[in-house]
């Protein structure tokens, strides 16, 4: 009997599986919209969803979405007619057969703006309208049979969508399910903090499923067990900075993360200066990093600052006011700063080329009455700047490797605006005046490229800013100079590797090629400067840390046993060379 119930069970399943694939998919329904109907950039912005009835077609104008009609019916598996509000302007009509050039580019453009949705899509069975999350999580809670993989992935990413809708962003929130928040940090009630939690226990629970049926299922950022760890972390550091630590703890932390994570995570941590303050981007370089410092309590002088995090006001007021014990940084940004997002707008087209000094700048940001309500959202304020290329002084008894020390360094974002986060990095800056050191992680340049790119020197795995005078305006980042005592001594002293853990892709990949670009960068530095010793010292210590039982010897490796070679050490280069051409 349990076997034929267990039979019935896949059964099903298949045939729930074939129903959705005989479905058309986003790019499908997508051609078929603009080959009859108004494009995007003639009628407002076009948003295609896909919901428990349908595809549904909506316009967006002004910030505002119209009421959204069916465009594809899955009940009857058919396509139906819109009103004539999506028509052609001029009232024309194109046949489905006969598309013209025009409207595959605005196919293409479309596309190429949602890929965010086609991506989502993948990975949930509704998305793109308001709430969505709600209706994946009766598909799946209501489901009379085991859940796949992919469908406890799709449960997981909706309660967090729930979650982060609680709190007033993530994608396609319903307004409804939003807490009144006033402005600031500290402001939930208890009875929003275990409504938060009720929600996030629910996710945890589903991506828990998931490992425990397919730990090594792909997520969008990896494993499962990668994916369930960070979600844990992420709860714990969006209720660090929207509450308290004592809140935040609330999440329990245990066993997340395997050992090479964790090691990788401590030389990270390990490379910063006494009280720095390291900016992360991705999710590898920040969640692990601020597990140790919750758990183990490693290095918390160390301010941890994500970059896409930063731009939340809630969340420069929890750096600011120094996480874990962390001594407290100065500000010069006044209370009206945090109230909304403020950017700063450029009101001339044609900046002026003269730098605006930061001094100028934080005058400006002084004055509340420079704060002005935006045209395009009630949330956010604009105050208007002469340019958004500032010069900012730097200490004259600052050390600089090499001694190529600059006066000022010049901020340059090439924009006619600046975001609340570059803001607030130069803020940290002017008002710590240079005294708490500025790190990145080879992991920001994944993301936008900070300004101050010119100004960075390697350290060991990181990079650390110096008032330099650059060499290029916008250098290589491979090419940044190096602190060589300082990374030498990181990399014999300070740095170790969990040898027994494999690094497979979608998951350690990323942290051990930016050790292996951090290593390489010196021993090529080592041999530049005629120091065969130590660049033979560098080169056994890769192969120690990163051996190729580990993760492979790739092409990689063939530049670091050239150097070796360089160097004198022809028989690891030969090692090098053997063991890859073997494998």
């Amino acid at each position: 009997m349990r076997t034929l119930l267990l039979f019935l069970c896949l059964l099903l399943s298949a045939l729930l599986t074939a129903q959705v694939e005989s479905r058309p998919d986003y790019d499908e329904v997508v051609h078929h919209y603009f080959q009859r109907y108004s494009h995007p950039y003639w009628y407002g912005e076009i948003v295609i969803s896909r919901r428990p009835q349908g595809y549904f077609v909506a316009k967006q104008l002004n910030l505002k979405t119209d009421t959204a009609e069916l465009l594809y019916d899955f009940k009857n598996q058919s396509y139906r007619e819109l009103s004539d509000a999506f028509r052609w302007p001029d009232s024309s009509y194109i046949p489905p057969d006969r598309p013209t050039a025009d409207t595959l580019r605005a196919v293409e453009e479309f596309l190429a703006g949602t890929q965010d949705v086609r991506n989502e899509l993948k990975q949930v069975p509704y998305y793109g309208y308001p709430g969505w999350y709600k209706d994946v999580i009766a598909l799946c809670e209501e489901a009379e049979r085991p859940l796949t993989a992919w469908e406890w992935n799709a449960l997981g990413r909706a309660y967090f969508n729930y979650s982060t809708a609680l709190l007033g962003f993530g994608p396609y929130p319903d307004s409804t399910d939003s807490f009144e928040l006033p402005p600031g940090r500290g402001r939930l009630s208890e009875a929003q903090i275990n409504r938060y939690l009720e929600i996030i226990e629910k996710e945890l629970a589903a991506y828990g499923q998931l490992v425990a049926l397919a730990p090594d299922f792909l997520t969008d950022i990896g494993p499962a067990t990668r994916k369930y760890a960070l979600h844990v972390t992420h709860a714990f550091v969006t209720l660090l900075y929207f509450q308290d630590e004592a809140t935040a703890r609330r999440v329990h932390l245990q066993n997340l993360y395997d050992p090479y994570l964790l090691q990788m995570a401590r030389n990270l941590l390990n490379s910063c200066p006494p009280h720095a303050i390291l900016l992360t981007w991705g999710d590898v370089d920040t969640y692990p990093l601020y597990y140790l410092q919750a758990t183990e309590g490693l290095r918390t002088d160390v301010i941890l600052v994500n970059q896409s995090l930063s731009r939340s006001s809630r969340y420069q007021q929890m750096l600011l006011g120094g996480p874990f014990g962390a001594r407290p940084l100065r500000t010069l940004l006044p209370p009206r700063f945090f109230e909304k997002i403020a950017v700063c707008v450029v009101s001339q087209v044609d900046q002026p080329g003269e730098a605006l000094p930061a001094d100028t700048l934080f005058a400006i940001l002084a004055d509340t009455l420079n704060y002005r309500i935006s045209p395009y959202s009630p949330n956010q304020y604009e105050v208007g700047i002469p340019t958004t290329t500032i010069r900012l002084k730097a200490p004259p008894d600052i050390y600089v490797p090499g001694g190529n020390r600059a006066d000022a360094i010049t901020y340059a974002t090439n924009t006619p605006y600046l975001t609340p986060e570059l803001v607030f990095w130069l803020d940290l800056l002017k008002a710590n005046d240079w005294e708490r050191p500025l790190c990145f992680t080879m992991g920001t340049f994944s993301g936008p490229n900070p300004p101050l790119v010119p100004y960075l020197v390697w350290e060991g795995m990181i990079l650390r800013l110096y008032p330099q005078v650059p060499e290029e305006e916008r250098p290589d980042p491979l090419l940044l100079p190096i602190n060589v005592d300082r990374s030498f001594q990181l990399w014999m002293e300070a740095y170790d590797s969990d040898t027994s853990v494999s690094v497979i892709p979608h998951d350690k990949a990323p942290l051990h090629q930016q050790a292996l670009v951090a290593g390489f960068r010196l021993l090529f530095e080592l041999n530049a400067q005629n120091d065969p010793d130590r660049a033979q010292a560098i080169g056994h210590r890769l192969m120690q840390l990163f051996p190729n039982e580990q993760a492979p010897w790739d092409e990689r490796w063939l530049l670091i046993a050239r150097e070796l070679g360089v160097a004198g050490d022809e028989d690891a280069a030969e090692l090098i060379s053997r063991t890859i051409l073997k494998d």
